[in-house]
């Protein structure tokens, strides 16, 4: 999860609301039915992780000459434009934890500038694979939602019968 939306549903009380203790045993009872996720949590329909992945999309794409080539210069233009050193999980590099103290405190600040410098730099330098992946992507996306319409237009009328039983919930 992004650690700074982390931290502000934490600050916002959402992660864990405060509840009186004779609510508790009711904020079980209801949370019961959904394994006790967190209201922001979600549980999509059948397939939908699986289609949201597009791995029969993107692999190949990913595999590309142009993309691969692209991806080449990502090390050096992160060290040499802005003085990262990414290492073999990029994943890893732009996630670390980098916000300590409290909100708005001096520690706070610098880490969150530190965030966004990173996520920047990334940006910049990512451009170029990013640029030659989404061309293919253009090229095949119509193909992949022909592919898949069927299981597409299942996951929307899921998605529309919650919604639709969600408004009938008591308020």
């Amino acid at each position: 999860m992004n650690e700074y939306a982390y931290l502000r549903l934490r600050q916002a009380g959402v992660i864990d609301p405060p509840v009186k203790p004779d609510d508790v045993d009711a904020l079980n009872e209801c949370r019961a039915v959904y394994d006790y996720k967190p209201y922001f949590d979600i549980d999509p329909p059948a397939g939908a992780y699986e289609l949201t992945a597009f791995h029969d999309l993107l692999e190949p794409i990913d595999r590309d000459p142009t993309v691969v080539e692209a991806w080449r210069g990502y090390d050096g233009c992160m060290k040499d434009r802005h003085g990262y050193v990414v290492g073999a999980d990029r994943s890893e590099f732009l996630f670390a934890s980098r916000l300590n103290g409290v909100p708005r405190s001096p520690e706070w600040r610098r880490g969150l500038a530190e965030m966004k410098a990173v996520f920047a730099a990334d940006v910049d330098c990512r451009r170029p694979a990013y640029l030659a992946a989404m061309r293919l992507v253009d090229q095949r996306l119509d193909a992949w939602v022909e592919k898949h319409r069927a299981d597409l237009l299942a996951i929307r009328r899921e998605w529309r019968g919650r919604v639709a039983a969600a408004a009938n919930l008591p308020r």
